[in-house]
Parts: structure tokens; sequence; C-alpha cells
């Protein structure tokens, strides 16, 4: 503790939590647990958004006098849960973490941060890395994240949009005040992506923190895999909407590039890769008119959420 008093870097943890009494606990002592040498944690926030297990119930078992937790009356949705968390943090840094994370380096928070405080930037993400899969469907799920993982990483400008992971990141007390989101928060699309686009475009710097690993489960059904891929290709309409030509061009890639990396994955894994071209189109049939009719509070993908 001796090195963050020093310094003074002081920094809030935010848990966006819906329905997690499977993992609240847990990653409420993975924060409990961390290393304190370069940064104090001054508070930590866990918003949950009207669950209705036993969510609020665990995490108030915590007696740490730095837990505060926040029960909404009803459900808004992340986006909503995000911009609350902005308005109530008191650090020089808010870490934001959704539910359905495992985080296992007692480091995690100091290499989170480390980006804002020791690189000038406003913005960060953290490298997140899927679960060994145990079934066909979640085989399938890690096929297509290791597509994207090695486009993001074959772009020149290494700290891209596809590096932006809304499970864990970190924003500077300038940058999350000044953010802005939609009256209607169902018109940002995914938060991490508008926050980045709101990050560039305000000429602040974002940065990925690749060496700050945490690890999620991928959807292991038919049903969960669809829903988070409708969730996910629909939201671009509603950010080029809100960004233009911004957006537009960073979420363009290299159909070679593109095309390479899904030339791997069928080698790796065929069959898997077969269903993903087949649940694709039933996506892309979809994703339009989930955009059209986007709402604040998305199908919950409830087998992500079961991490052992």
């Amino acid at each position: 503790m001796t090195g963050a008093m020093e310094t003074g870097r002081v920094v809030s943890v935010g848990i966006a939590a819906w329905n997690a009494e499977a993992n609240i606990g847990a990653i409420l002592r993975a924060v409990l647990l961390q290393c304190e040498e370069s940064v104090r944690i001054s508070e930590i926030i866990v918003h949950s958004d009207h669950s209705t297990d036993r969510t609020i119930a665990i995490a108030r078992e915590c007696a740490d006098p730095r837990l505060k937790v926040v029960d909404h009356a009803r459900r808004r949705g992340f986006a909503a849960a995000v911009s609350s968390m902005l308005e109530a943090f008191t650090g020089d840094a808010l870490v934001l973490l959704n539910d359905d994370i495992r985080i296992v380096d007692d480091k995690f928070i100091e290499k989170i941060v480390m980006p804002v405080f020791r690189k000038r930037a406003d913005f960060a993400s953290a490298n997140l890395q899927p679960l060994p899969p145990r079934g066909f469907v979640e085989r399938a799920s890690v096929s297509v994240f290791r597509v994207w993982e090695r486009i993001r990483e074959s772009i020149p400008e290494r700290d891209n949009v596809f590096t932006c992971d809304g499970a864990a990141m970190c924003l500077s007390a300038r940058f999350a005040r000044s953010i802005n989101l939609p009256a209607d928060t169902a018109q940002a699309g995914n938060v991490d992506a508008f926050l980045y686009f709101f990050c560039v475009g305000a000429g602040l710097r974002y940065v990925h923190a690749s060496n700050a690993v945490a690890w999620f489960r991928s959807p292991a059904s038919i049903r969960d895999y669809v829903a988070r891929n409708i969730r996910n290709d629909s939201q671009r309409p509603l950010l080029e909407k809100q960004f233009g030509a911004m957006a537009a061009k960073a979420f363009s890639i290299p159909r070679g590039l593109y095309w390479k990396s899904v030339a791997r994955e069928i080698r790796d894994n065929p069959i898997g890769a077969l269903f993903v071209f087949f649940a694709g189109l039933y996506v892309r049939a979809n994703a339009r008119h989930a955009a059209r009719n986007a709402s604040p509070t998305w199908e919950v993908v409830k087998s992500s959420k079961n991490l052992d």
C-alpha cells in the first residue's frame, strides 16, 4: 500500500451486474485481492440493474467499507448502468467491469490503469480471452473470436476499435466527465465502441492494455450464440449513425485479411466453421431489424455467466 499512498493514484472500480449471483462473489473477491502497490482502490461500486436473484444479497456479504451497492428499481440496461457509475465515481480513474468475467491476476487493476496514469491515455480496455470451450457451440464461438483476434492484431493501428471490449475498461476522470451518452441509451450501440469513438473523436488517446488479461465464457447454446451475434452485428449501423465516417472507416478491414483469418479457422475447426456460416446467414438477416428496433436491455447471453 505504501507505493499507492506515495503516488496518490486513486481508482474507483464499478461492476455492472444483472442476475449475477453465480459470479458476483468471485469478482468481488478478485477485486479485493488486487495488488495496490502503485494505485489505491478507493471505492467499489456494484450497480445492480434490478437483479431478481441473490446478486444484491451476495454483494452485501462483503464487509469491505469501500463497497457501495446500488440496487436500481427497474432494469435499464448496461449503458444506463455505465452512465450511473460515471456520475457516481470519485477516483482519478474508473475501472468498469462486467459481472461475467474471471480475473486471476492480482495485478490486473494496476495493469489496466497504467495506460491512463503512465502513458497519458484517457481510455483503455483489457485483453479479454475465452475460457477453454466445453462443447460444440462454444468451440465455434471461440473460432469466431480467434478470427477477429488475428484481425485486430494485424491492423497497423494496434489500438483499434476491435481491441476495445466493454467487459473491462478504464477511463480517466477527465474523459469520464466529458461523456454524453444518448438520452435513448439504446441508440448508443455497443457501449465499448461508443466510448472508443467518443474518445478518439475528442482527440483523446485510447490504448489496448494487452497485458491486463481477463477471461470470459463464450456462448454455449445456439440460442445464446445467435442472440449475442445479432446484438453485435446490429450495432454498426447505430454507431455509424452517431459517429459517421469515423466509425465506417474504423470498421472497414481489407477483405484479404478477413478471409485469411477465416481460412485458418476453416482448417482448424471445419465443422464449427460450417455452423458459423449458416448461423451467420440467420444473424445477418435479423441484425438490421434489431438495429431499427434497438433496445437498451438486450437478451442476456445466460451461458456466458457460467464460468465454472
